[in-house]
């Protein structure tokens, strides 16, 4: 394990006096990238620090929007494009070997700060330990479209916090990427046992980190992490998300061959709670599916009567518009009547006969 003596040596062989490397990995995050890199440039330092921006042959707006940062603060802000696509493993690589300050600060640009102060609260942390060489921060969880999912995720329990090897190990864990402060020498060396093909660089690289040195978590939410659909952590094709747990899986036992004298008891522990936890989650979803089961059958057989109801009131229906309908022709044939009536009487009162009656009817009223 390194230890945080050792810190000042490797300043030296850095040969830098740069504090902090803030390294950004992007590809095709073009309507997300300006907050990301906002989020660098509103950081309260009280040191050197600068912004390293890797594009991975995006196809995208974003090229021209970090090239526009890159032009607005040339001394700050290095921006590099691969010209073909490297894969993300291969990006982080590139790009943390670019970096000349003692610590490396990871930001994914999808992902971005909130915290302006957030810098100098882990190098504080960092500087003042003697064990730590790695830091993060709890943070928030969003979905792409800006809505608020969880607010800081590790205090509420909402993503379980890591803080060793073995419970990493078991529980495929979480640490937010985004919100990293590792030192610099570190993490160059950890990179070096990194598989570049693989899709999912951030596994394998907190395993070795946690063999490494001990993590400091801070309890500030300094980060927001944006929940990506269909992403490469969230696949909804099933075929991908089985490809995605059978490499993890793969991974899981590579290290556990590889770091043989790992706390097998806690290990154990930590996976007993998984198959518990999970085993709680089956039935719950067993419990949940057999209420909408239930739920379905109401409703079907509410619809049924529904349906009943309804071919009842469409007989009735036609039954009072074939009344309504009689009436109709039955008003139409007395008003015919009426109106035959009335013509006839009109004739009679106009006719020469009735004059004479009227007048005999005249005499006889006097």
């Amino acid at each position: 394990m390194v230890h945080g003596q050792d810190k000042a040596r490797n300043s030296e062989e850095l040969g830098t006096t740069m504090e902090i490397s803030i390294v950004c990995t992007n590809f095709n995050k073009g309507q997300w990238i300006r907050e990301t890199i906002e989020g660098f440039l509103m950081q309260e330092f009280s040191k050197d620090f600068e912004i390293i921006l890797v594009d991975d042959c995006s196809t995208d707006i974003s090229k021209e929007i970090i090239s526009e940062y890159t032009n607005n603060y040339p001394h700050l802000i290095k921006a590099f494009f691969h010209e073909e696509n490297q894969g993300i493993a291969k990006t982080w690589v590139d790009a943390c070997n670019k970096a000349s300050g003692r610590y490396i600060a990871r930001c994914d640009g999808d992902d971005y700060w909130t915290d302006s102060l957030k810098l100098q609260k882990q190098y504080d942390a960092l500087e003042q330990s003697n064990v730590s060489l790695w830091c993060n921060t709890d943070f928030d969880i969003i979905k792409p479209d800006g809505e608020v999912v969880f607010e800081s995720a590790f205090q509420n329990e909402q993503v379980v916090r890591m803080d060793s090897y073995e419970k990493m190990l078991a529980y495929k864990g979480f640490t937010m990427s985004s919100t990293w402060l590792v030192e610099t020498k570190l993490m160059l060396s950890i990179n070096e046992t990194l598989d570049l093909e693989t899709s999912d660089d951030t596994f394998n690289l907190q395993l070795e980190l946690f063999q490494k040195t001990q993590l400091i978590t801070l309890n500030d939410s300094t980060t927001v992490y944006r929940l990506g659909y269909e992403s490469d952590s969230h696949p909804v094709d099933l075929e991908k998300f089985i490809h995605r747990h059978q490499n993890l899986l793969e991974t899981q036992l590579k290290f556990l061959a590889k770091y043989p004298d790992a706390n097998l008891h806690k290990l154990s522990e930590y996976l007993f709670q998984e198959v518990y936890s999970r085993e709680v989650i089956v039935h719950q979803q067993k419990l949940t599916e057999n209420e909408l089961k239930n739920h379905i059958r109401s409703l079907g057989e509410q619809l049924a009567t529904i349906s009943s109801e309804k071919t009842k009131l469409e007989t009735n229906k036609v039954e009072l518009e074939t009344e309504i309908n009689e009436l109709i022709d039955k008003n139409k044939s007395i008003n015919d009547e009426l109106s035959k009536v009335s013509t006839e009487l009109t004739m009679i009162l106009n006719s020469k006969r009735w004059k004479w009656i009227s007048k005999i009817l005249s005499l006889f009223r006097r």
